[in-house]
């Protein structure tokens, strides 16, 4: 009976085991994504320096750093070895990307753009939360 029992409850705990890693994965996968953001943003911060919106350029400038700050804090709270230079160069190549789409093909990357930026804005709330609880951390200990 005891074994039986065993066995059940390792069939349970299997499945809990998988489910923190597969939460671990979507952590990670949501850093990267910050980092991503940070480029969006970046990307912004310049169009409305170039378009003379400097308060403008320096709230998109502002969203960037909170973006990048987002991703390595998430990235580093889930373990990931190296989180601030994963994310520069995750914002590095999606920025060059970005600028060199603009170069090459303006309409191409203004449709691909607007998606991405709203993507972006929408998750400003989950980003401000990360970037408090990094504030706590940092402040608190």
């Amino acid at each position: 009976m005891t074994r039986i029992l065993t066995i059940i409850a390792l069939l349970f705990a299997t499945p809990a085991w998988a489910d923190e890693e597969a939460s671990r994965k979507e952590m990670l996968q949501m850093a990267d994504e910050f980092a991503k953001c940070a480029a969006i943003f970046k990307v912004m911060a310049i169009s409305s320096s170039s378009s003379g919106k400097g308060f403008s350029a320096e709230q998109d400038k502002q969203l960037a750093i909170g973006a990048e700050v987002a991703a390595w804090f998430l990235a580093g709270s889930m373990g990931r070895k190296h989180a601030p230079e994963r994310a520069a160069s995750i914002i590095e190549t999606e920025f060059t990307s970005w600028m060199a789409l603009f170069e090459n093909n303006p309409q191409a990357m203004a449709n691909s753009y607007e998606s991405r930026y709203k993507a972006c804005m929408a998750n400003l709330p989950m980003q401000e939360a990360i970037i408090n609880m990094a504030r706590e951390k940092t402040y608190d200990e």
